[in-house]
């Protein structure tokens, strides 16, 4: 629940990501009347003004973190995902001890079936945003890498002061830490999203249906299995850019 000095607290703060990298100001917060929601309004650098629901940020002392959407939607999914296995799990267990009757399981059943199908779905989606971050990150690593070797020639040359080679240094170096800090959690989200595909069957016959081989229980279609893959070619791609750009700074 936040306090009603929010506002207060929190206005004319710095909002970052959470990789620490500063995108804008907080200028401004809409609480609900029970206090346990809020809006927040972050000006960015770029001009825009933009509105981040409670769930994607975390208020601290002297700024304000927002989280990745494909992060929230995944801890969501996988929740959900989480919920209905359970449920899935429970109602089968009732039926076979003779608790409820068939057509109650059935119903049950195809209700939980539903919504795990819905979620995987959805991590479908979330693969699609984190791959496209991933496929922009070398665009921005070469940004920062000419700026690095920009600002080393003007430092020879003589152009740049000692204090200030050191402060725009520093600040380069930061902004590449992030992007590794970032890639690697794109890349730990696709194994999560592929281990948590792979472990959650998109459907599941009731009991009294369900099929009879093993050979056909263990042998998943394709359609059933989602590629998270980043292709080798531009992971190396991607491995080498860091490392060049690390060992330059």
């Amino acid at each position: 629940m936040y306090s009603g000095d929010l506002a207060h607290n929190i206005v004319g703060k710095p909002a970052k990501d959470i990789y620490g990298r500063e995108i804008g100001k907080v200028v401004g917060v809409a609480l609900d009347f029970s206090g346990d929601r809020a809006e927040f309004y972050v000006a960015h650098w770029d001009g825009r003004l933009v509105e981040y629901p409670y769930i994607r940020v975390i208020v601290e002392p002297e700024a304000l973190v927002v989280v990745p959407e494909w992060k929230v939607e995944l801890e969501r999914a996988k929740k959900e995902i989480d919920y209905a296995k359970k449920r899935v799990q429970a109602v089968e267990e009732l039926f076979r001890s003779g608790d409820i009757d068939r057509e109650v399981y059935e119903d049950l059943h195809k209700q939980y079936e539903e919504m795990l199908a819905s979620q995987v779905s959805k991590l479908s989606e979330i693969a699609g945003k984190i791959k496209d971050r991933l496929s922009s990150l070398p665009q921005d690593l070469r940004g920062h890498e000419k700026a690095l070797v920009n600002l080393k020639m003007q430092h020879k040359a003589g152009e740049v002061d000692n204090v200030s080679y050191r402060d725009a240094l520093e600040f380069i170096q930061l902004c590449i830490e992030a992007l590794a800090n970032e890639r690697r959690d794109l890349e730990n989200a696709l194994h999560q999203l592929s281990t948590l595909q792979a472990s959650t069957p998109t459907t599941q016959q009731p009991i009294h249906t369900q099929a009879t081989t093993a050979h056909e229980a263990s042998e998943p279609s394709s359609s059933e299995t989602l590629s998270y893959r980043v292709e080798e070619e531009e992971q190396t791609s991607r491995d080498t850019l860091f490392v060049r750009i690390m060992d330059g700074a």
